[in-house]
């Protein structure tokens, strides 16, 4: 789960607020261009399934179906997503914090 961790915590030193490259396309030309699409949706793809290696790694998740860590990898991309654009958009790091280990209860 530290990886995971790491990679949500990310999201708030991004002190100029610039954002996920990935995300920003995802939401800005994804739905206007079939080739940003597919790039994006390859990128989404990729991450996710780094999220179920690091959970297959993990103490826990190594003892789920390849089902349940695909969900929960879903889950965690989705969350790291709205991460991105809440930080994006302003949201003090406390909230953020907040977020993240709620979102890592669950898991």
């Amino acid at each position: 789960m530290a990886k995971i961790r790491t990679m949500l915590e990310a999201v708030k030193s991004d002190k100029m607020r610039r954002g996920c490259f990935m995300c920003n396309a995802a939401i800005d030309r994804a739905s206007f261009d079939a080739e940003v699409e597919a790039k994006v949706g390859a990128m989404l793809h990729r991450l996710q399934e780094a999220i179920a290696t690091a959970l297959k790694q993990s103490r826990h998740g190594q003892r789920w179906s390849g089902k349940r860590r695909n969900a929960t990898a879903a889950s965690l991309l989705n969350a790291y997503m709205g991460l991105r654009v809440l930080a994006r958009a302003g949201y003090p790091a406390k909230t953020l914090q907040d977020i993240i280990d709620k979102v890592l209860d669950g898991v």
